[in-house]
């Protein structure tokens, strides 16, 4: 049975040392294929701001799906998993053991329990729906939800603007709710032995380094990034603009305040982002193994596990 290693968590936990790392010690057992399972790092031209790897950790081992997405355009889950697919089969075909590292836990759950092949959002619907919430809020589109039927908004919070935007679209274009198709999903890919990881690391310890990350990240450019980035004139509800970083250090370079109140307002929203996946991992994720010690403590779980 073909094997592949999955290793999530929150940003700045170590996730992308620690699969080289494992790279490193299993050189002279199997060659290792690094599968980016993160949704900013999908995207070019945000290198720095979505911590890509070095050109020395590429030279490690082989990487795949990192920066080779055109930031004007969405990819989708379905275009993640569709091509993730294809990576973990040709590593595969070549004898190399996919390791799948990244923080957006839908990717890994696509892979594991399959997508609702929920069909096409009319256009005409999608648009109205962002109206609502540009003008009233989220809370009128959970009304209008909670108004037709309960059970539609019996798995929302109507303060997650974006799950009930998404769960309004979808009642409105296919006449069924959200839970309908989750529970009817399809597509999963499971011809494997599967081997997650959740590293969940003391979170005082994260959010130290998820502030000193991003005064790196100030060292090594990111300003400049951002203000190429800006020239692109997307539109700021793409994807990639989402990258945290991209609204704050726009905010400074705008004069709209300092550069310290720029880094210490991505910091905070790091750090939120960190908090969100810590729980998402935690509490969906419940198969993963997590690992919570230091880098030779998790590196050895994971070797000893894979290799019982």
């Amino acid at each position: 049975m073909n094997k592949v290693i999955m290793i999530g968590g929150p940003t700045a936990s170590g996730k992308s040392h620690l699969a080289i790392e494992l790279a490193k010690k299993l050189k002279n057992i199997t060659p290792v294929q690094i599968i980016n399972t993160d949704s900013i790092q999908v995207y070019k031209d945000i290198n720095i701001l979505s911590s890509q790897p070095s050109e020395n950790d590429k030279n490690i081992c082989k990487h795949s799906l990192y920066e080779f997405f055109p930031p004007e355009k969405s990819c989708s889950v379905w275009i993640w998993k569709n091509l993730a697919e294809k990576s973990i089969k040709l590593a595969w075909s070549k004898n190399y053991l996919p390791i799948l590292v990244g923080g957006t836990g839908l990717y890994f759950k696509s892979l594991i329990e399959g997508l609702s092949d929920i069909p096409g959002i009319d256009e005409k619907i999608r648009l109205a729906g962002r109206n609502i919430m540009d003008r009233y809020g989220s809370q009128k589109l959970f009304n209008d939800l909670l108004d037709r039927d309960a059970s539609l908004v019996s798995s929302l919070n109507h303060n997650d603007s974006q799950r009930v935007l998404r769960a309004w679209e979808v009642f409105f274009s296919t006449g069924k709710s959200v839970n309908y198709w989750h529970n009817n999903k399809k597509n999963k890919f499971l011809d494997a032995t599967w081997y997650g990881f959740s590293i969940l690391p003391n979170r005082d310890k994260l959010y130290n380094k998820i502030n000193s990350r991003f005064t790196k990240m100030i060292e090594m450019g990111a300003i400049e990034e951002v203000r190429s980035f800006l020239t692109k004139n997307l539109n700021p509800k793409l994807p990639c603009t989402k990258a945290i970083g991209i609204k704050e250090l726009t905010g400074y370079l705008n004069n709209l305040y300092s550069l310290d109140k720029a880094i210490e307002l991505s910091q905070m929203s790091t750090r939120h982002l960190a908090k969100r996946q810590y729980t998402w991992f935690r509490n969906q994720m419940k198969d993963f193994i997590v690992l919570d010690g230091e880098l030779d403590s998790n590196l050895n779980k994971i070797f000893n596990i894979i290799h019982r």
